[in-house]
């Protein structure tokens, strides 16, 4: 999730204990747990720390807030072949780039299981490595649902406090025009 580094620090968070613990400053652990010049490298299943308000950086100018400032990757809606909505970019990206935040209804399992059998599960993304929760973005749709994508990789998803979000990062370099994926 995205977090404070102070935050991380208050709940005892493994990864920054370790790095504490072997004298690395705070530049140096947020460079190994996040961003690398604005662009995640790896993905981080245990989340994203961020700044925030309680951070003393330039909202603006700070390389540890990319999610709170917004997609800066121009994207298009487009109608696939067969496959309802997609999005696609207008420019190359590069690996580590901010894609968008996903979002849609949240439901529990159970919930989810009965809408599936009502309206089909095609627009269902499974998020229980996070919770025991499902998000259903046919209802709740914004430009970050990407098509859904049993073939090939395109992005990675990391999960986000600051706003309780999930977040899509370009997995690999992403050449314009070319639709973004998801595997499930």
């Amino acid at each position: 999730w995205l977090r404070t580094l102070k935050y991380a620090e208050l709940i005892g968070d493994e990864r920054v204990k370790a790095m504490k613990a072997k004298h690395k400053s705070q530049s140096e652990i947020l460079h190994q747990l996040g961003y690398r010049f604005r662009r995640l490298h790896k993905n981080v299943p245990g989340g994203i720390y961020e700044c925030n308000s309680r951070c003393s950086c330039n909202k603006q100018t700070c390389s540890n807030r990319v999610v709170q400032n917004g997609i800066i990757a121009q994207l298009q809606l487009f109608k696939t072949v067969g496959r309802g909505w997609g999005v696609r970019t207008l420019h190359d990206l590069p690996i580590g780039t901010f894609i968008s935040i996903y979002s849609g209804e949240i439901f529990t399992s159970e919930q989810a299981d009965e809408r599936g059998k009502l309206l089909g599960d095609e627009y269902q993304a499974d998020l229980d490595f996070f919770e025991n929760i499902n998000n259903d973005s046919e209802e709740e749709q914004n430009g970050g649902n990407l098509e859904q994508d049993d073939e090939e990789d395109r992005s990675d998803t990391s999960p986000s406090s600051t706003e309780s979000a999930i977040v899509f990062f370009t997995a690999s370099v992403i050449l314009s025009f070319e639709a973004l994926n998801y595997i499930r």
